[in-house]
């Protein structure tokens, strides 16, 4: 077992908070958000650790993209890059959402933007994706679940489709059929 102190330490009930693993074939990663108090409000940063041996831990790394900390809730990783979405780049204040961006990152420490995919400002943190065999991605976003979908590069979203109630929503694919898991009513 690994423990991760919260990297800023434990303030006011602040700390490491759902850490989510992303498997490649030599490494382990794990990505964690770490809530923090600002005067207004609370902040929430995404760190990364990964393990080659499954004991020994890289110490953890603060995800940045140019003067943004995005906070990313479930990252993938798919043809040799992390992508994450988020709502945390263009939002009006601390603790508001924002429109729902793809990012993409080479080293799952450094990102950058890739696409919109919605610009609506009511999304939250919690969003999955998933890749078909022919290269489309598909991104399940909560609230409400709202369905998206883009072929490669992945620069031009469709959808909105409400497809029922889905937090923490996490997609896989086995026997041909895609499957979504998420927590929230029956």
């Amino acid at each position: 077992a690994k423990v991760f102190d919260s990297p800023r330490g434990v303030v006011d009930g602040s700390g490491v908070n759902c850490p989510r693993f992303v498997p490649l074939e030599d490494r382990l990663y794990v990505f964690m958000t770490v809530h923090r108090p600002t005067d207004e409000g609370t902040g929430i940063d995404t760190y990364n650790s990964w393990t080659e041996d499954g004991v020994n831990w890289s110490e953890p790394a603060l995800i940045v993209m140019d003067n943004h900390r995005p906070m990313l809730w479930r990252v993938r990783h798919h043809d040799g890059k992390f992508y994450g979405a988020t709502c945390f780049l263009d939002r009006p204040g601390p603790n508001d959402y924002g429109p729902l961006d793809l990012l993409s990152s080479e080293d799952g420490t450094h990102w950058s933007k890739v696409a919109r995919i919605q610009d609506d400002f009511r999304f939250t943190e919690e969003s999955d994706l998933h890749w078909l065999p022919n290269g489309e991605l598909w991104c399940i976003v909560r609230p409400g679940a709202e369905f998206y979908w883009s072929k490669p590069p992945y620069t031009q979203w469709e959808g909105g489709m409400k497809i029922g109630w889905s937090d923490a929503p996490v997609m896989c694919q086995t026997g041909g059929q895609v499957y979504l898991a998420a927590r929230g009513p029956a």
